[in-house]
């Protein structure tokens, strides 16, 4: 190597370091534009460099490219033997945003899959539990039901105070306290309505969770 390229890329690493670690979108313009000349720096500064980068874009929220560099990321961590990055287990915590990604994207199965892959590394992982659950809640559409009956229930309520205000108590007070008890009935319904479903739905979830959790991690146990 020349003595101009070891400069040109201690000058490329030099100024990535100046980098303001805040500003996540020059982070990332920056390596993207040198990309060629980052690629030539010693392993250690462009694992640096290039977990830097990778955490940049899932921070910015670009989960897809995030997903696909951070294959890269996953293999340079094992083929270096490289376990922690800047106080984080670096494996671990790539695919748990690699996860995150995924279930960003929609992609709630695919986030599951690698969620139990983490719980097999760290069982007793608490943002991971946490992580597994909120998967598990998403397949249930229990509480979209619940709500979307309780916001009608509501609304209707609503429409009947309006109908009080202009007709009932002008024209036929006789049937307001009626008007009136039928209606508070129907808001306090839908407020249940809403209560419940919420309550139901996460507590089938969360039961469901625990128990596929266990599971996974039984079956570890024994090896599978």
């Amino acid at each position: 190597m020349s003595t101009h390229q070891y400069t040109y890329k201690q000058e490329i690493y030099l100024q990535f370091k100046e980098l303001d670690r805040s500003s996540l979108r020059n982070i990332v313009q920056y390596v993207e534009k040198n990309k060629d000349a980052i690629e030539e720096l010693d392993s250690e500064e462009f694992f640096e460099v290039y977990a830097t980068y990778c955490r940049a874009l899932f921070d910015l929220g670009n989960y897809s490219k995030y997903i696909i560099e951070s294959e890269q990321l996953l293999f340079l961590s094992i083929d270096q033997n490289i376990y922690e990055f800047e106080g984080e287990d670096i494996y671990a915590s790539t695919l748990f945003r690699k996860a995150a990604g995924l279930f960003n994207l929609g992609n709630h199965s695919e986030a599951k899959l690698i969620l139990i892959q983490l719980l097999k590394i760290d069982p007793e992982n608490k943002d991971v539990k946490a992580f597994y659950k909120k998967v598990i809640r998403s397949r249930y559409k229990l509480s979209k039901i619940t709500r979307a009956i309780a916001v009608g229930m509501i609304l209707a309520s609503a429409f009947l105070i309006c109908l009080e205000l202009l007709f009932i108590r002008p024209f036929y007070p006789q049937i307001v306290f009626s008007f009136e008890l039928s209606r508070n009935i129907l808001f306090a319904a839908g407020f249940l309505t809403f209560v419940f479903g919420d309550f139901s739905h996460f507590m089938i979830a969360e039961i469901q969770a625990m128990n596929e959790i266990k599971s996974i991690l039984i079956n570890k146990k024994k090896g599978f």
